[in-house]
């Protein structure tokens, strides 16, 4: 029987013999209620084969992810005191530079305070590395506290 095809006729069943009816369905022309029944025990186990291998691709996916560095590391924030804004672009140049960073997520600019509030994935990026990048765009900055 072709893939993809269906059982449409008693003759169909003669691809079933051998392997999967066995001798019994030797005689398609007696097979009737003895191949309906043969049928429906080969899709129950082709159902039940198929469930099993999903849950256990289910459970390796589960576990993968269970131990990617990702899902333990948490969101932090810090503030960064960045005295050289001077000008109400500057919260422009060091946001940009804020957002290049890998593992940024959020970044909040405030001329008047001098601040940036930056969150961050820490299991891609540190204070270090934030710091780094407003000095390379010309805005050296401070961590006002440890992240959060």
């Amino acid at each position: 029987m072709p893939a993809g095809r269906g059982l449409r006729s008693a003759a169909d069943t003669s691809s079933l013999q051998g392997p999967v009816l066995g001798q019994r369905g030797a005689d398609v022309a007696g097979l009737g209620v003895s191949v309906f029944r043969e049928v429906l025990l080969l899709i129950r186990q082709l159902r039940r084969d198929s469930t099993n291998k999903m849950n256990r691709h289910f459970t390796s996916l589960l576990f993968i992810a269970a131990m990617s560095p990702s899902v333990w590391a948490a969101a932090k924030t810090v503030t960064l005191n960045v005295a050289g804004m001077t000008c109400p672009a500057c919260p422009i140049t060091i946001k940009k530079a804020l957002n290049k960073v890998q593992g940024v997520s959020k970044v909040d600019v405030n001329y008047e305070k001098k601040q940036a509030v930056v969150t961050f994935d820490d299991a891609k990026t540190d204070t270090k590395t934030l710091v780094k990048a407003t000095t390379d765009a010309g805005y050296p900055s401070t961590p006002e506290a440890t992240a959060k």
